[in-house]
């Protein structure tokens, strides 16, 4: 077993969910699906295959959490904050299953409050394992 490290927070998080109005979806993509998945985040959860899609929310706080769900079907995202690139993220995960919702798929923190936006986009190709190009939107964590 690998430890990296520990972070502790007195923060509670604020979770908006992906079938909030704070949540922006753009492209012909998306798809939704509410109360279907009672491993997810509210039992909601949206995802995209095409190219191109994206979902954005602005938030303030000291840090932000994409929540995912990773999984054999699952392909590449880019993540901007405040329109800037900052990486790209491969949700790919030889395994699917209950384990895998609810995982943290970005994260990025400051050290002082402030106001951002993170923009997720679907980049169209998948790990060669992976079988689609599938990004999933659970949920944001705000800190």
């Amino acid at each position: 077993m690998v430890l990296d490290g520990l972070q502790v927070s007195n923060a509670a998080a604020t979770v908006t969910e992906d079938s909030s109005a704070s949540v922006t979806f753009n492209g012909s993509g998306w798809q939704h699906n509410t109360g279907a998945y009672p491993q997810a985040s509210n039992a909601d959860i949206s995802w995209s295959n095409t190219t191109g899609d994206t979902a954005s929310f602005t938030f303030t706080g000291t840090q932000i959490d994409w929540i995912v769900e990773p999984g054999p079907n699952k392909g590449e995202a880019d993540v901007s904050i405040d329109g800037a690139f900052v990486t790209r993220v491969d949700l790919y995960g030889g395994l699917s299953g209950s384990d895998w919702f609810r995982s943290t798929g970005f994260r990025k923190s400051w050290p002082t409050s402030g106001t951002h936006t993170i923009t997720i986009t679907v980049v169209g190709k998948h790990d060669i394992p992976a079988t689609d190009n599938y990004v999933t939107v659970d949920a944001f964590m705000v800190f």
